[in-house]
């Protein structure tokens, strides 16, 4: 029954999740405007924003389990956050004198896949080199310890230029060890998928290499992710709300109220992505040359230009 809603292919995937990105970035700024109208519908945008993420670290993880070149993967990956990063950096030296505005970045969620796909690499080497991961890993534990830090520490703030300036925000992961989690989580819904129906159909006597292909097979794959991505969201929301004296919450992103004084976790929303994901096929779609380097020059290109138009404003 769930099969016949496999109608999205990774082309539509990819293309909502770029769609979605400028929402959240747009809403990012309107939320910073003195209208309060304004600020209210860049909360919508907002919202609408965290379904972006999951998007991405879902297609990270397809990447990683069907590319015959890892390695070229991973590079594409690591340059594009690494252009990305230079350029919210860049963009933090010419608010001053450019536009008398004092702007200290802001995490870079490239970081994240890079780093989390730089961790699926690993894993999937044989033997020894299995040992690699704990760089990514080191990486996401540093990120974290330096945000724990700031957070306990009075008078520190990376927002206002007062954080750790030898780990500037803009080459941090955005969402910090949770992103790690969701892209394993996506990664690992395969072989799981592999264990449940291999035991089955070994059963029934069904080749499982030739069920894999059917579309019962890609549901299957489709819940184990969905099902992965909820309580892994459902944990960290938890998280995010424990108290600790002195201690900022900062696991899980930001804490908004909403119009009668409830406490909200706006990253929740990204939980809307589920329908999304289940609905997902499995094929490719278009992936002509011109649309690979629109894709990656889409994240650094939409940035600098929304920038400036708000900064203009």
């Amino acid at each position: 029954m769930r099969e016949k809603f496999q109608v999205i292919n990774g082309f539509v995937l990819k293309l909502l999740g770029f769609v979605l990105t400028m929402l959240d970035h747009v809403g990012y700024y309107m939320e910073g405007m003195s209208d309060s109208a304004a600020r209210q519908v860049g909360f919508v945008f907002r919202i609408i924003g965290r379904i972006a993420f999951p998007i991405f670290a879902f297609l990270v993880a397809q990447g990683m389990h069907y590319t015959k070149k890892p390695g070229h993967y991973i590079l594409r990956l690591g340059i594009l956050a690494t252009v990305c990063s230079g350029g919210l950096g860049l963009l933090q030296l010419v608010s001053k004198p450019l536009f008398n505005q004092t702007n200290y970045g802001a995490a870079n969620a490239i970081t994240d896949l890079f780093f989390g796909a730089l961790f699926l690499l690993c894993l999937r080497q044989k033997g020894w080199k299995k040992v690699f991961a704990i760089f990514p890993l080191a990486f996401f534990g540093l990120a974290f310890g330096v945000s724990f830090y700031e957070s306990i520490t009075p008078g520190m703030n990376i927002f206002s230029g007062s954080g750790c300036v030898w780990f500037p925000l803009v080459f941090r992961p955005d969402y910090g060890p949770v992103s790690l989690l969701i892209i394993i989580a996506f990664f690992m819904a395969y072989p799981l998928a592999n264990l449940i129906s291999s035991s089955i159909n070994k059963k029934l006597e069904i080749d499982n290499e030739e069920y894999k292909k059917t579309k019962e097979y890609r549901s299957l794959v489709n819940t184990i992710s969905v099902a992965f991505f909820f309580v892994i969201v459902l944990i960290f929301w938890g998280l995010s709300y424990v108290e600790i004296e002195g201690v900022k919450p900062f696991l899980w992103g930001l804490h908004e109220t909403n119009s009668h004084g409830e406490l909200l976790n706006i990253q929740t929303y990204c939980l809307i992505v589920c329908p999304i994901l289940l609905m997902y096929n499995g094929l490719r779609g278009h992936d002509s040359k011109a649309w690979r380097i629109a894709s990656y020059a889409f994240f650094p290109v939409h940035m600098i230009i929304i920038y400036f138009i708000f900064a203009l404003i």
